[in-house]
């Protein structure tokens, strides 16, 4: 033991000395007695080893935020688990560092359902969102927002766009230059895992001819959402009932197509159409296909 500006070292362990009460003596004489963080001992009891049954005021282990609070004797050892991205708890009755069960604070979406991380990342807290989840937050939807039929996955859908009104345009310089000034129509999709998905929408009305656009959304009537558009297919990927009808320019106007890979959640699929020439409202078909 060596006493050095007011702290009495053990090895690597170091105390306050309390000088208050305390005899100590130089040029050889030993230390009598001393006081580490309030709790009083006899110095030659810690030079013999004893235990430290019944002291007053002994460390105790602890967490302070991120930082573990660990006990040498009556001394402290602190550790701050945060810049190796661990949190502290309190295992067995010791502070440790443990792994993060999530990113603090940071949310996700699993289907419809929000999941939130506390502050030290130690669990998620899961809310069930009424409209769907999507980005990380819950979707918020306009009262006047209504689909008319839902697909879980994958399925198909057909409605009469004859009679209803033209709620939504696509954004044309997003889709090639597609107007979208027909009547329209949106279905709600809910995706359960990642999957890579093909939306087709095509025109189903026999005689009549319906030109489709088809928008991909994030968000029910809410445009500016829009993940992806389509208009028209190429002539060659058209259906084969649909080849034998005219095409323009190598493309197929009756039926629009996206393929893409799309998270878990909640998506809303415009069902768009465009008037112009021979070509009005009528009957068309949604159909989504899981391709892998």
């Amino acid at each position: 033991m060596r006493f050095v500006g007011g702290r009495a070292v053990w090895g690597s362990i170091a105390a306050t000395v309390v000088l208050s009460g305390a005899s100590i003596l130089w040029g050889g004489c030993s230390l009598e007695r001393v006081s580490f963080a309030g709790a009083s001992r006899d110095a030659s009891a810690i030079d013999a080893g004893a235990g430290d049954a019944g002291v007053v005021g002994a460390c105790v282990p602890r967490c302070a935020d991120t930082v573990a609070i660990r006990c040498v004797g009556t001394s402290t050892v602190e550790e701050d688990c945060a810049p190796r991205g661990a949190r502290c708890a309190m295992t067995d009755g010791d502070a440790t560092c443990v792994a993060r069960t999530c990113e603090p604070l940071r949310t996700r979406c699993d289907g419809d359902v929000l999941y939130t991380c506390d502050a030290d990342g130690a669990h998620e807290a899961p809310t069930t969102c009424e409209h769907g989840c999507s980005e990380g937050a819950c979707v918020t939807e306009a009262p006047s927002c209504v689909w008319s039929g839902e697909i879980v996955d994958e399925g198909s859908y057909t409605i009469d766009l004859c009679g209803r009104t033209d709620d939504h345009r696509v954004r044309a310089d997003q889709c090639e230059g597609a107007a979208s000034n027909g009547e329209d129509a949106q279905v709600r999709l809910f995706v359960s895992q990642r999957r890579r998905l093909r939306l087709d929408l095509r025109d189903v009305d026999g005689p009549g001819g319906v030109d489709t656009v088809l928008s991909l959304l994030r968000r029910c009537g809410d445009v500016q959402s829009e993940i992806e558009c389509a208009n028209d297919v190429a002539c060659a990927d058209a259906d084969d009932d649909l080849k034998a009808t005219p095409c323009e320019s190598g493309r197929q106007p009756r039926q629009s197509r996206l393929e893409l890979e799309l998270d878990p959640g909640t998506y809303y699929l415009l069902l768009d159409s465009q008037n112009r020439g021979s070509f009005g409202c009528g009957r068309v078909e949604l159909r989504v296909r899981v391709m892998n």
